[in-house]
């Protein structure tokens, strides 16, 4: 079945850190990567004595086992996270829709990779090929396609 899409095939490799995100796009091996979009989270390098935060100290656990307390530093600091995933998250799903994208590379660091795939639409989700559980502060484009080559083709 020969298919009549003629539009450039291109993979989204999204690179994120608590401070900035980019968005390397690339159309095959034979291309270099381009960047496609750039994030900064200029808060996501504060410490939470810096970030001015108007949460409460306390918090009630979903699953209902009462109060617990916890740092300021914590809570403030992974609130300026969480914002930013879905801002991220936002963005991808809006660029989803404009059809700028067929498949999905998502690295970042743990905590912030398993924020971002909850946040991920099913669409969005589905398009995901590969995970990296990496911090990648300084991703050069020999670096990226490094740590992806035999996983996924760039």
């Amino acid at each position: 079945n020969m298919t009549t899409d003629t539009r450039e095939k291109s993979t989204w490799i999204l690179v994120a850190s608590r401070s900035k995100a980019t968005i390397f796009a690339s159309r095959g091996r034979q291309f270099p990567l381009t960047t496609a979009e750039q994030l900064d989270n200029p808060r996501g390098d504060l410490h939470a004595s810096e970030i001015e935060t108007d949460r409460p100290g306390r918090s009630f656990d979903r699953a209902g086992y009462g109060r617990h307390a916890f740092s300021a530093e914590e809570s403030a600091s992974e609130h300026v996270e969480r914002t930013f995933v879905l801002q991220l998250a936002e963005l991808l799903e809006q660029r989803r829709c404009e059809g700028v994208f067929d498949q999905l590379i998502l690295i970042a660091g743990p905590k912030l990779l398993g924020m971002l795939r909850k946040a991920l639409s099913k669409p969005l989700q589905q398009l995901v090929k590969l995970e990296l559980n990496i911090e990648l502060t300084h991703p050069t484009e020999a670096k990226l396609r490094q740590h992806v080559t035999g996983l996924v083709a760039i």
